[in-house]
């Protein structure tokens, strides 16, 4: 297999899994795009019958699911994996600055839960 059907396998995937996350139907992106990549494209892209999107699709689509371009952008291959971990982390800081000081609380106290497994599960 060829790096440009690999790539565009890995975005295909990457495509239908976050919309079946959100459980929605190819219509629904489609809808969501503002009707400019129509459900039958999204279907061959995901199928990866079609190769990687333009940049200009994948702001589409970025923007459909509200999601930093970057996310997309590293499964398209157009860039490495440290500037997508960059673009992950601001985006959690973002949605960390959104929440209220009780639940930042909880949730800094659910990472240091997950720390302590990932070093119990290291050890072992």
């Amino acid at each position: 297999m060829d790096f440009s059907k690999k790539r565009a396998k890995q975005f295909g995937a990457y495509l239908k899994k976050i919309r079946k996350a959100r459980n929605w139907s190819l219509r629904d992106v489609e809808a969501k795009t503002g009707n400019e990549i129509s459900n039958a494209y999204l279907s061959q892209i995901e199928r990866a019958e079609r190769p990687v999107p333009s940049m200009s699709l994948i702001s589409k689509l970025a923007h459909a699911f509200n999601l930093p371009i970057e996310f997309f952008l590293k499964e398209a291959g157009y860039i490495g994996e440290e500037t997508s971990k960059s673009a992950e982390a601001h985006h959690l800081f973002k949605a960390y600055n959104k929440l209220s000081p009780v639940r930042r609380k909880l949730l800094s106290d659910f990472l240091g839960l997950l720390e302590k497994q990932e070093k119990q599960e290291k050890s072992q």
